[in-house]
């Protein structure tokens, strides 16, 4: 099974395609990771459209079955709203392409899953487990290897025949 991974933001989102094999505990990470940044001076529509545009390149390039996004809890209320307008784009962008809900987690949830204290430790366990050098790369990146890693504790595994379905079709015109 393959997810595509986003740490959203709308400043620089992390992505990760994480391939996962049934009956392993540790997925095997596809050497795809990276981040995209959007114009900070843009409007917050603007921005969207370019993220929207950067993750359909993403499910263009890389065919994954699920999307996993991190659900941000932020202490003030206007971040809140517009996270949420990145992270409801991407959901949009599951269902449509991939014919499925994505999978939401919380950074929390992500960290007791892998056992990491903050940010900084996601990174360090990511790198070790995966012997990956991140140290170039924002710590979106790690984030979004990790909620890859994690997705599938939350995920109900289709089929294979469904998941199959579900490629086939996912060539959905978007007006």
């Amino acid at each position: 099974m393959r997810i595509l991974a986003l740490d959203t933001s709308s400043q620089i989102t992390g992505w990760a395609i994480v391939d996962w094999n049934e009956g392993y505990e540790v997925p095997m990470v596809a050497p795809f990771y990276g981040s995209f940044k959007l114009k900070e001076k843009g409007s917050i529509g603007q921005r969207l459209y370019l993220f929207r545009g950067s993750v359909m390149m993403l499910i263009d390039k890389y065919s994954p079955q699920v999307l996993a996004i991190e659900q941000s809890h932020v202490k003030f209320r206007q971040t809140a709203i517009v996270l949420a307008k990145f992270v409801g784009c991407a959901e949009e962008l599951s269902v449509c392409t991939l014919l499925q809900d994505a999978v939401l987690l919380t950074a929390g949830s992500v960290r007791r899953l892998i056992e990491s204290k903050d940010k900084d430790d996601t990174k360090r366990v990511v790198s070790e487990k995966f012997h990956i050098d991140l140290s170039k790369h924002p710590l979106d990146v790690s984030d979004a290897i990790a909620l890859g890693w994690a997705a599938p504790s939350k995920l109900r595994l289709v089929s294979g025949r469904k998941a199959e379905k579900a490629a086939k079709k996912r060539k959905v015109p978007m007006s």
